[in-house]
């Protein structure tokens, strides 16, 4: 494979009419290539309508909402990926241009959506897919200064997601001091460092209810003794309850 990366789920969808999100801060690559309908983007205070035959790359720990016509809903290729934080941050757009290598790439991909043991055949294309995009929006970024710190707190917290993990820890495990830390850490990702724990905790628990996970077992890969106080956590973050989330929030693109 020539990236490393987890494709968390994908599917080709025609949302429903109560589609949408607000102020979304995923830890997560969202991918979407438009296939119909009114949609639209707002990031930075600008409303930007996704264009049919358009693939966009939505960034991870920047906020953004999307939306659409109830009456003209979404119709989407999508893909939830999980990648190294070398991978461009930023918002990203391409024209797929018909019976090019990238629009027949797709075209298969979504045709093996609904064949569940071609699943390693679509990371096999998705992988190519990738390599050719990357070709064309150099999706690949210089890390910022200080970017390998917060690489090394990010693999540190995912190591430690199990256990309760503090602010104070993750300084002392790059040397800095924890105010100094904090500051740094949120120019860097648009968040605390304990909305990033609690993130990535809430991360972990989704992946696993959507890989049938019990709650009970999604609380404790989260790191939580107490099953309630996870319920009411992961409520609280993803707005529907585990149980929810894993009949139908994880249906949704």
């Amino acid at each position: 494979m020539n990236y490393e990366f987890s494709l968390l789920q994908n599917d080709y969808t025609i949302c429903p009419r109560n589609w949408g999100m607000t102020d979304e801060i995923a830890l997560f690559y969202r991918m979407y290539y438009i296939c119909g309908g009114e949609t639209y983007l707002r990031r930075n205070g600008r409303d930007t309508r996704l264009l049919k035959d358009h693939f966009y790359v939505f960034p991870i720990l920047r906020p953004y909402t999307l939306w659409h016509n109830k009456d003209d809903p979404l119709e989407v290729l999508w893909f939830h990926v999980e990648m190294h934080m070398d991978f461009s941050p930023q918002f990203a757009c391409l024209k797929v241009e018909e019976n090019s290598a990238i629009f027949y790439l797709l075209k298969t991909i979504k045709e093996l959506n609904s064949k569940p043991k071609f699943y390693d055949e679509i990371v096999c294309i998705f992988d190519i897919f990738l390599t050719l995009i990357d070709d064309l929006l150099s999706l690949r970024r210089t890390p910022p200064p200080l970017s390998s710190y917060f690489h090394d707190v990010a693999d540190f917290v995912g190591k430690h997601i199990r256990e309760e993990v503090l602010v104070q820890d993750m300084a002392q495990h790059v040397g800095l001091e924890r105010s100094y830390f904090s500051r740094r850490f949120k120019s860097y990702f648009q968040m605390s460092p304990s909305r990033y724990i609690l993130a990535r905790k809430m991360s972990a628990a989704a992946k696993a209810l959507v890989s049938g996970a019990t709650v009970y077992q999604a609380s404790t890969t989260a790191g939580y003794d107490d099953e309630k106080a996870f319920s009411r956590a992961f409520k609280k973050y993803m707005e529907v309850t585990p149980s929810n989330y894993k009949k139908h929030y994880i249906e949704q693109p």
